[in-house]
Parts: C-alpha cells; structure tokens; sequence
C-alpha cells in the first residue's frame, strides 16, 4: 500500500455525522476527506464516505471509534 494512498475509515448514513468526525480528527491534527456528500439527495442509501491518508488510518480509527 502507497503511503500517500486514501483509505476510507468509516461510511455514514448523513453529512452531519461525518462532520463532527471530521472535526475530531482535525482537532488531533489528522486531515480527513468527505466523499459523497452531494451524492446523499440522489441516493440516500449510498453513505458519506469520510477518508484520510494511509499514513493517519491507525490514529484515524482510534478517533472514530471513541
């Protein structure tokens, strides 16, 4: 796996949800990515994605998982 590869830590039903993830992980100095947020109006079913680099996914899911 490339270090500076994406990696997908956790799907969400809606955008509120993987903001305040987002804004823990920003809080801890990870950046993270939200994918799909314009897709949830045509398929509600679909899930945000929220990502962050390889290299932060172990710390990244430490944070989600509180």
């Amino acid at each position: 796996m490339a270090h500076d590869s994406i990696i997908t830590i956790r799907t969400f039903n809606n955008l509120a949800e993987a903001s305040i993830i987002q804004n823990k992980l920003a809080n801890e100095g990870i950046e993270s990515f939200i994918e799909n947020e314009n897709v949830m109006g045509l398929n509600p079913s679909g899930g945000v994605e929220l990502k962050v680099l390889a290299q932060d996914e172990r710390s990244a899911r430490l944070i989600v998982e509180e």
